[in-house]
């Protein structure tokens, strides 16, 4: 391997590989993401690499690893070149038909390409794929072509040209000026503009000066820019190198948390083969530019993602933020100017100064640029990481990225920005989605998570989940979040529990307001934001919590009462054999009844109830039916048939057929109304 000394060694280098490259050549390529691994691409792998050796085609055929491509519940994925046909849940026993039929027959094998649920239309592109039709994939693009583990791969596709033109064409203020132009702004959270937080560290007194990449992402279910470094390290690396000249840092930090195993693997490799051909180190490509990075592990706390929080953790202390009026810039790792960046931010750093700070300010809106990757979950067809233009409406995401809601089911908010962003009620579906926009409804961008709620989730519930979590992971140093959190957990769990005041509101309230404005770091001040915005939007459905003691959602166990329905019986037993607390009375084919003195609202009844009969019903805020007495249980299939009339108004709880078979026992047939007894008329007899 020969150390590249200057842009031209990179340049011939560059080529030198591409000649190598025949755009021809049979390619199969693998998304081994930790999603797609999860679900089995590394036995999909090992299947492809060893039914090419039983047939001889191992040096006919190129096998190559790509990064996350996204639509993470297709996985594995595997995509067939030339043609670029794009495969969805790939078994290892389909990989004998992959290659007999479309390797060498160009023959598509329509049961694993993507059929859209909506249309029933197959996609054989990518392209054509809606989940990706919408999008606009500047940095995730790259995960699919190139090898993450190769820094060939990497500098064929224009790898380090951005890194050339800074070095050797730019000087570090105007690498800075470039920056502020395009006007990113930082991806991690509070958007602040990048190009400011450089000039602020370049203009900082003190020596040696620091970059450091926060890959620390503790939002739960937020994989972004885990994604992102799995993928396509060596943009990242490439980005850190620019940000350092720019700043004029001699050392960097890479700061991942420990549950990125494959990660950090891809980005020690990213980091070693840099420094093996001269693009890391001392006196990178001959510019007289020198700098070194390293990768340190995080321990996975939540707060540590918190600027000062991080650099806290990276000195060998607690992982707890300093106070604010410290800028990091100007004073952050051991004293010194540093500068702060999430993976999404440094990833942009090479396509700004390849294309252009014009290029990038065209894509997105005037006070937001460029892109944003989102993790799309939740209750939508469609789930995965997603890279869309600033400005994009939400009601797209949902549903011409995501396909809608599940089941058809009524949209009624998403939660934006993780655990300290806001809910955006049904309403407010057709706001852009950018920074300032989503701060005006109460939410934030944060680490870019989206999670979709339909007509089922309890909005209450929700608020209460994500302040559960919030309190669980607060460093406890500041009061207003550490007893503010414990406080407004305590409310939150006596409002689902049924134990609700009619001043818990304003008490949360109360809380929401020292949190925003007494909390030390933005854990606590933004911790307000899932309070305040569900109050603001839903404030209905914490009233009838409160005041009916009801769910609307029919979600908070506590406040549930289950009954089975009589008429939807049929006495299979699945419900007395699961449940738990020996609630459920009844024996084979006879109707089942739930003593609701044994209940304790678990729900397992109605879960194992089959859902052709779904005779196992919820209800809240009301009182179940009555319980028909244990003789008049009893099931005779099929159904007699005769006349039945009511002779005054009464509830039926039982079918009138299951009255005439309780007549033809000689059982006195009745019906409940209230407290009394109503009779019935069969036949013209009472």
């Amino acid at each position: 391997m020969k150390k590249l000394k200057s842009p031209e060694d990179l340049e011939n280098f560059r080529k030198e590989v591409l000649s190598k490259i025949d755009p021809n050549r049979p390619k199969i390529v693998i998304c081994i993401s930790t999603g797609c691994q999860a679900l089995g691409a590394q036995d999909v792998l090992e299947a492809f690499k060893e039914e090419l050796k039983n047939q001889g085609l191992e040096d006919k055929v190129d096998v190559k690893c790509s990064g996350c491509l996204g639509f993470c519940e297709g996985g594995p994925r595997v995509v067939i070149y030339p043609g670029g046909i794009y495969y969805f849940r790939v078994k290892p026993s389909d990989v004998p038909l992959i290659i007999s039929k479309t390797l060498l027959n160009n023959e598509v094998l329509s049961h694993l390409l993507y059929v859209d649920p909506a249309t029933g239309k197959v996609a054989e592109k990518l392209s054509e794929v809606p989940f990706y039709k919408y999008q606009n994939r500047l940095l995730l693009e790259s995960n699919e072509k190139v090898d993450p583990t190769s820094i060939e791969d990497y500098i064929a596709h224009g790898g380090y040209s951005a890194l050339v033109k800074a070095l050797f064409q730019m000087t570090p203020e105007q690498v800075i000026e470039e920056v502020k132009k395009s006007n990113l702004r930082g991806r991690g959270g509070g958007g602040f503009p990048t190009g400011l937080k450089w000039e602020s560290a370049r203009k900082a007194h003190g020596t040696p000066k620091y970059v450091i990449v926060n890959c620390d992402e503790g939002d739960p279910g937020v994989f972004a820019n885990r994604a992102l470094m799995e993928g396509n390290p060596h943009s990242i690396l490439e980005g850190l190198i620019i940000g350092a000249y720019a700043v004029g840092a001699s050392e960097g930090v890479i700061y991942v948390r420990e549950e990125y195993p494959l990660a950090v693997k891809h980005m020690q490799i990213a980091i070693e083969q840099a420094e093996a051909y001269g693009l890391l180190g001392e006196n990178i490509l001959g510019s007289g530019f020198s700098f070194k990075v390293k990768i340190h592990r995080g321990a996975g706390a939540f707060v540590s993602g918190e600027s000062s929080a991080l650099i806290n953790a990276v000195e060998g202390k607690v992982g707890e933020p300093r106070p604010k009026y410290v800028h990091t810039s100007e004073k952050g790792l051991w004293d010194k100017p540093t500068v702060l960046n999430n993976v999404e931010t440094w990833a942009n750093i090479p396509l700004i100064i390849n294309k252009g700070a014009e290029w990038f300010r065209s894509i997105g809106t005037k006070g937001s640029s460029g892109t944003k990757i989102f993790t799309l979950s939740g209750k939508i067809k469609g789930t995965g990481l997603i890279e869309v233009p600033m400005g994009i409406t939400l009601r797209d995401i949902v549903f011409k990225i995501g396909g809608g809601i599940r089941e058809n089911k009524r949209f009624k908010a998403v939660q934006v920005g993780g655990p300290s962003g806001g809910l955006i009620p049904e309403q407010h579906i057709d706001t852009p989605v950018d920074f300032d926009e989503l701060t005006k409804l109460g939410a934030m961008m944060g680490s870019g998570g989206i999670i979709v709620m339909d007509e089922d989730t309890c909005i209450v519930d929700v608020a209460r989940y994500f302040i559960n979590f919030l309190c669980d992971e607060s460093c406890g140093k500041c009061v207003p979040c550490r007893e503010g959190l414990k406080q407004a957990r305590k409310i939150l769990d006596d409002i689902v529990a049924g134990r609700g005041r009619k001043d818990d509101i304003d008490r949360l309230m109360e809380i929401a307001d020292a949190l925003k404005n007494a909390a030390l770091c933005a854990l606590g001040q933004t911790a307000a934001n899932p309070l305040l915005t569900a109050i603001r939007y839903f404030g209905e459905e914490f009233n009838a919590h409160i005041e009916e003691k009801r769910c609307p959602a029919l979600v908070c166990r506590e406040l549930l009462t289950f009954y089975i329905d009589p008429e939807s019986c049929t006495g299979c037993h699945y419900c007395f054999n699961i449940c738990p607390e020996g609630a459920i009375e009844g024996e084979l084919d006879k109707i089942h009844v739930i003593n609701q003195e044994k209940c304790t609202h678990c729900g397992q009844c109605f879960d194992a109830c089959p859902p052709e009969y779904r005779a196992v019903r919820k209800i809240s805020g009301e009182m179940p039916p009555p319980v028909i007495p244990e003789e008049y249980r009893w099931l005779k299939k099929p159904w007699q048939t005769a006349e039945v009339t009511v002779t005054r108004k009464a509830k039926v709880l039982y079918s009138p057929k299951a009255a005439v078979e309780v007549l033809k026992k000689a059982y006195r047939p009745i019906l409940i109304v209230g407290n009394r007894v109503a009779e019935i008329e069969v036949n013209g007899k009472k």
